[in-house]
């Protein structure tokens, strides 16, 4: 039988898309426009003004992108060869205890995939306990909820929560900690099914000592679109290099919201934040100031839907990229002072907190000096050779070591598709690097303007 909870939490803002697309475009236009002023205008007038009165800076500034942009390549590179060696978790001898699978819904998004999602996990054959927990918020009733509840009568593993009074992921999961069973818990969006085996595997790194162990999500509609594509190479990519070498390199990994298993009375200890645009990255933040160990193992696999349309991807990354920020900047100086955080992990948080901060906008001073030099000419001290090869180091520095690391570790259902891979070669180096370093440029004057809206990703089945 369905259950309606009332959750009552501190103050949280509405994430659900408050304005019309209309206006929500014309906002993020503005941005847009007020992001590439900051990052290349107003800088380009700068150096101009200053190089005519006698003091040259874009010299200086040249050095201090190139020497940044060296930095992050020697990094992605170093992160692709620490995951060429794949961890294997502990043994174990014990029973395996209880495990639940809680799914987070935002039901009218998910309408059309939830149920297909609910069965994929209750087709899982573990060999204990096992709980379905789907939690999900909806603003009306909707004519799934009597499939979920007639599925909930014929099985009793699965119990769907409807919040009431919810608006974010983090309130559904904070309401259904009370009504786990499972000693360990896995997280996972509406869209993820499982492979079998991850409840099992994942609870010989929580039955070491590990508080939460993070997977890599696969995509299982790369052919939908030639975007749907792109993003099945990039998440290959992002498990092996992103995910796994960063946690080799840092000592620490981040739980990524889905495909994420947790010691049930840590989540229960720690809960979400419903302030936070990624709640994910902020709990685990949290959870390492407090000495937790979160580790990646891209052999725990679930696949999931990718966007196939470049505004449903657009709106989903530029949540992201703003939520890890503020969750970055709210956490610096808790990982700083924290003495269950160690030297090592604290050098890496210093690093992902310049490639989230400074770094985007030494990436836009390329632009900023090439349209400075463009007005100017050569007084402005820096020439179009120099300029070329910065902008060799920032395409090349780390596309290919993305690709490699996704070649090498991709899932047969993605490694046969060769052509995905040389498009991606290309698009991640000429594209997708300029683009997010402007997207996360715009991401900071979101946040200074204080814009939060969250607009669900549409699902396609």
């Amino acid at each position: 039988m369905r259950q309606t909870i009332t959750k009552q939490a501190r103050p949280a803002p509405s994430f659900r898309a408050p304005l019309d697309p209309a206006a929500r475009w014309r906002r993020l236009f503005a941005q847009g426009a007020v992001s590439l002023a900051l990052g290349v205008v107003l800088p380009a007038a700068l150096y101009l003004v200053c190089a005519r009165l006698g003091v040259n800076l874009a010299p200086a500034i040249y050095a201090v992108t190139l020497l940044s942009l060296l930095i992050v390549a020697v990094t992605t590179w170093v992160q692709a060869l620490l995951s060429l060696r794949r961890l294997t978790p502990p043994a174990t001898t014990g029973e395996l205890p209880p495990a639940t699978a809680l799914i987070v819904a935002y039901l009218p998004n998910e309408a059309a995939t939830i149920r297909a999602t609910v069965e994929a996990f209750l087709r899982l054959a573990y060999p204990g306990p096992f709980q379905v927990l789907l939690a999900y918020d909806t603003p009306r009733d909707l004519p799934v909820e009597a499939e979920l509840r007639a599925l909930a009568e014929r099985d009793a593993r699965f119990l769907p929560l409807r919040v009431a009074h919810s608006t974010s992921k983090s309130a559904c999961a904070n309401a259904a900690l009370a009504h786990i069973t499972g000693a360990i818990t896995g997280l996972f969006d509406a869209d993820h099914h499982p492979r079998s085996g991850g409840f099992e595997r994942a609870w010989r790194w929580l039955d070491a000592g590990v508080d939460a162990v993070q997977g890599c999500p696969v995509v299982r509609n790369g052919a939908a679109s030639a975007l749907a594509a792109y993003l099945a190479v990039e998440w290959e990519a992002n498990g092996a290099v992103c995910h796994d070498g960063r946690a080799r390199l840092h000592g620490f990994g981040f739980f990524g919201g889905s495909d994420g298993y947790w010691r049930t009375a840590t989540l229960r200890r720690l809960r979400f934040d419903p302030a936070m645009l990624c709640e994910d990255t902020e709990l685990s933040l949290r959870a390492l100031e407090q000495g937790a160990r979160i580790v990646v193992d891209p052999a725990l696999v679930s696949s999931e839907l990718a966007p196939v349309r470049a505004a449903g991807l657009w709106h989903q990354r530029l949540r992201w990229i703003q939520g890890n920020l503020d969750a970055l900047l709210l956490h610096a100086g808790p990982m700083l002072h924290s003495r269950r955080v160690s030297i090592r992990q604290k050098l890496g948080f210093l690093q992902l907190l310049f490639v989230n901060t400074a770094y985007p906008w030494l990436v836009l001073q390329i632009a900023a000096l090439a349209l400075a030099r463009l007005i100017g000419g050569s007084t402005l001290g820096v020439g179009w050779a120099a300029l070329a090869g910065m902008c060799a180091v920032l395409l090349l520095g780390t596309g290919p070591a993305m690709t490699l690391g996704a070649w090498r570790f991709a899932r047969p259902e993605v490694r046969g598709h060769a052509r995905w891979f040389a498009a991606y070669l290309l698009l991640a180096s000429v594209v997708d690097t300029p683009l997010k370093a402007f997207m996360t440029a715009l991401a900071q004057v979101r946040g200074v303007l204080r814009a939060r809206e969250w607009v669900p990703t549409v699902r396609s089945t």
